[in-house]
């Protein structure tokens, strides 16, 4: 990695998450706020914006809470040089937790469309934040090499 900063590129990575959390949480919550304002411009029923309501929400907290996590982790990680491993979790994440999820959430536990958005923004960003959380711990991206 580059110079071999891996303590500047430790701090950089906290502050970028960070940054990140606070961006999509303030953004996250100016739009929720909005939202009501948004569903006017349409015609829809009351059931129709309240599952809206109810999957934004969820894909709100997911965003601020979880996103920045895996993607920007897993950005640091690459540009560290630690690429497949990454990319396999991701393939692997997205197929058995966003998919496999969602099925279970919306047929298993009758959960709808919004099973779907709480197996993408709670089960697979969740999966992944813990996975590269701990790939970056292990400190294993220190060793890889940028051709």
């Amino acid at each position: 990695m580059g110079a071999g900063e891996y303590e500047q590129a430790k701090y950089y990575n906290r502050r970028l998450i960070l940054l990140t959390m606070l961006a999509n949480l303030g953004l996250g919550t100016f739009m929720y706020l909005g939202l009501p304002l948004i569903l006017n411009l349409y015609t829809l029923s009351a059931e129709t914006a309240a599952l809206i309501g109810s999957m934004f929400l969820w894909h709100t907290i997911g965003a601020a809470t979880l996103w920045p996590l895996p993607f920007v982790q897993t950005t640091s990680l690459r540009a560290a040089g630690d690429v497949k491993y990454p990319m396999i979790m991701s393939i692997v994440s997205m197929w058995v937790f966003r998919f496999g999820g969602a099925y279970l959430l919306c047929y298993g536990l009758n959960l709808g469309a919004v099973g779907i958005w709480i197996s993408m923004a709670m089960l697979d960003w969740g999966l992944r934040a813990v996975i590269y959380a701990l790939r970056w711990r292990s400190g294993k991206w220190r060793s890889m090499k940028v051709i």
